[in-house]
């Protein structure tokens, strides 16, 4: 995964063991990158359009984070990530979209069928319930009695949430309900115009039968039609970061206090700060594993 320009770079490793038990210490150098993209979503809330992406600029991002994956998917191995989520990926220096966090991706394809005991089954679940982010978990992962295979379909449920989230600023399965979830219960916003290229794809994405979902490679194709017929340029860096990046790094000046009620002034504007962000602030709670 050395030298993709989507996935966050290795540059060295070491191990270390210690001398009073059989563990091993690891460390593990990567690049480094300046924010994780939830962080830009979450401040372009305080924007006056109330949102951080338009079309062009989701489709741009999303291009990205599909490129990553398709890495991933297309290896002689196919390589499951498993825990594609937004905090999981990180914008780097140049304003690259960088995937991370590869502590749960496995080459392993289950294929459940009417000889998989409850125990296998109970067993499997369990495994993969450590491995995966509730919110983000496809409906097979949660039921294995529909003796759905689980493979690298899996990453593309998880892209559909992530391609929703930054649509509409919240997640399709917000509470990780597992009914939710196995039923495919979300709703696409029913005014939504800004987006409306996008539905299609994302109703595909979240199909809850994974047989029918696109490959990566057709997410991508899908994406440049997009492109085509908009005429939005793949090729150039997301610069457009470096707005909703200011934001993020700006010092927080609060406004003079009211000599009159300097509680309560202070109190409104806190208030009015924050109160745009607390749904991303539920999923990043929600989102833990």
């Amino acid at each position: 995964m050395v030298n993709h320009p989507n996935i966050i770079n290795f540059i060295a490793a070491a191990c270390e063991e210690t001398q009073n038990s059989r563990s091993r210490e690891f460390l593990i150098l990567t690049e480094l990158c300046k924010d994780p993209l939830i962080d830009h979503l979450r401040a372009g809330l305080t924007l006056p359009s109330g949102s951080a992406f338009n079309l062009e600029q989701v489709v741009q991002i999303f291009y990205q984070i599909c490129r990553a994956v398709q890495y991933l998917h297309t290896q002689d191995q196919p390589i499951i990530h498993r825990d594609l989520k937004l905090e999981n990926f990180l914008v780097s220096k140049a304003n690259e979209i960088k995937l991370c966090d590869f502590g749960s991706a496995t080459t392993e394809i289950y294929e459940p069928d009417g000889t998989w005991s409850v125990n296998k089954r109970n067993l499997v679940e369990d495994e993969i319930a450590k491995q995966t982010t509730p919110m983000y978990r496809a409906p097979e992962m949660l039921d294995l009695y529909n003796n759905y295979r689980i493979d690298s379909q899996s990453d593309i449920w998880a892209l559909g949430c992530v391609l929703y989230l930054l649509c509409f600023n919240k997640h399709p399965f917000e509470d990780g309900s597992k009914l939710r979830i196995i039923n495919g219960k979300y709703q696409i916003p029913v005014n939504d115009g800004d987006f409306s290229e996008l539905h299609d794809l994302i109703r595909l994405m979240l199909n809850t039968n994974p047989n029918g979902r696109p490959n990566v490679n057709e997410i991508l194709f899908h994406l440049e039609n997009i492109c085509q017929s908009k005429s939005i340029n793949l090729t150039n860096n997301l610069n457009f970061l470096t707005k909703t990046e200011s934001l993020l790094h700006a010092p927080i000046v609060p406004p003079v206090p009211n000599s009159t009620q300097p509680s309560q002034q202070a109190n409104n504007w806190s208030a009015g700060l924050f109160k745009g962000s607390s749904f991303l602030k539920t999923i990043k709670d929600a989102s833990s594993k």
